[in-house]
C-alpha cells in the first residue's frame, strides 16, 4: 500500500502478525497515545503488559511496518474491544485504515470501539470505515462493525 506523506510517497510493507520483538513498541505506543487521545487514558505498567502477553493477547494483534519502521499496531481483546495507535511520526498517512482493516471481519463476537469525542481522527477513521455509531453515553464515542447490524454494507 502506498501513502502520500509530506516530502514523498512511503509504502506500507507489511501488516503483520505480533511477536515477541514487538513488546517494548506496543506498551511505548499505548503508553504515549493514552496520555493524548486513548477512551481509557490510562497507562500500562511492564507487569500488566506482560500478564496481557501470556494471557494470548498477541493472538489478535498486528503492527504496520512501514520504510523499515514499526509504525503502529492493532488489536483486539476477548471483549472483541478494538485499539488502535499510530506512532506520531506514521499519523495522517493511510496506516490507521490499512491496520483497521486487518482486523474487520475476523473476531466471531462483534468488533466495538470506544473513542473519546476529542479524538477527531478515530472518530472520522471509524465513520469512514463504515463502522455504525452505537448511543453509549459518557465521555466515549462507541462504534459497532456494520456486519453485526442486520443492515446490508454500502
Amino acid at each position: 500500500m502506498k501513502v502520500s506523506l509530506a516530502g514523498g510517497t512511503l509504502s506500507i510493507r507489511a501488516v503483520r502478525a505480533w511477536n515477541v520483538l514487538d513488546l517494548w513498541f506496543l506498551r511505548r505506543l499505548k503508553n504515549q497515545t493514552s496520555r493524548e487521545a486513548m477512551a481509557d487514558g490510562l497507562c500500562v505498567t511492564w507487569s500488566e503488559h506482560m500478564r496481557w502477553w501470556w494471557r494470548g493477547g498477541w493472538r489478535h494483534a498486528w503492527v504496520a511496518v512501514m520504510s523499515g519502521r514499526r509504525a503502529g499496531y492493532v488489536r483486539y481483546d476477548e471483549r472483541a474491544l478494538v485499539s488502535i495507535a499510530v506512532s506520531a511520526w506514521a499519523r495522517h498517512c493511510g496506516v490507521a485504515m490499512a491496520l483497521l482493516r486487518q482486523v474487520q471481519g475476523r473476531s466471531v463476537r462483534p468488533l466495538v470501539a470506544r473513542v473519546v469525542h476529542t479524538n477527531a481522527a478515530s472518530l472520522s477513521l471509524f465513520r469512514q470505515a463504515g463502522w455504525i455509531v452505537v448511543p453509549f453515553g459518557g465521555a466515549t464515542t462507541s462504534f459497532i462493525e456494520r456486519r453485526y447490524t442486520g443492515r446490508a454494507a454500502r
